[in-house]
């Protein structure tokens, strides 16, 4: 869905930046953000069709930010990719048990989130043709 509005949230300023310049190139309008309370301020003026969060970062983990979200600004159709380097079972879980919810491990491939981004918003696109 060219245009379709994503936030990238994560501490590492080179993941954000690597993940903003292969979706931008692909037509999506982009804002990122370091932490889930930078995330949450962003999210007052960008309603943001999907969701990229890392997990672990300062000041609002991704967990938290994901609950937020849910609860402050709620759409059914908003995908949430939860990235992490951390793998257990319990996290994994929990990202299946978030509504519209992947879990991707971490490194991200930038390629697989652009093919994950158009798959969600393929459907869409068919229905509005």
């Amino acid at each position: 869905m060219s245009g379709a509005r994503v936030l990238i949230v994560d501490d590492e300023a080179y993941v954000t930046h690597v993940l903003n310049q292969f979706l931008a190139r692909a037509g999506y309008t982009v804002k990122t953000a370091s932490n889930g309370a930078q995330a949450l301020a962003l999210l007052e003026t960008f309603d943001a069709d999907a969701l990229i969060t890392d997990v672990q970062m300062p000041r609002l983990g991704g967990r938290e930010l994901v609950g937020e979200v849910a609860t402050r600004f709620p759409r059914a159709d908003r995908l949430v990719l939860v990235m992490t380097s951390r793998t257990d079972r319990e996290l994994r879980a929990w990202a299946c048990s978030v509504e519209n919810a992947d879990f991707l491990e971490k490194p991200v491939s930038p390629r697989r989130v652009v093919a994950r981004l158009a798959e969600h918003f393929a459907p869409q696109e068919a229905v509005n043709e």
